[in-house]
């Protein structure tokens, strides 16, 4: 089974290459705000995604944290592999 750095890192990249697109990993610490693992924005569009290995799931937290960012607009959701984060880019991206 990858790792989940190993996802981030190929899904980070695979955004990055998508013109209007720019991801970074956000890392996140015991003292700061609960935070998701990916921060992008497509053309004015914030996403903020979560990556799990296969056949794990987003925590209570983060899902918290998703329904938040979700409130304001931007785009959220969790991923396991590199098409599944740029699936969830807008439409005209892919």
């Amino acid at each position: 089974m990858p790792l989940e750095s190993v996802i981030v890192t190929k899904a980070i990249a695979a955004m990055n290459k998508v013109p209007g697109c720019l991801a970074q990993k956000i890392h996140g610490s015991v003292y700061g705000h609960p935070t998701l693992d990916v921060l992008a924005c497509y053309n004015g569009q914030m996403l903020f995604l979560e990556c799990k290995q296969p056949g794990k799931k987003a925590t209570d937290r983060q899902e918290s944290t998703m329904r938040k960012w979700r409130a304001v607009g931007c785009i959220c959701g969790v991923f396991t592999t590199t098409q599944e984060a740029l699936d969830f880019l807008p439409k005209e991206a892919t």
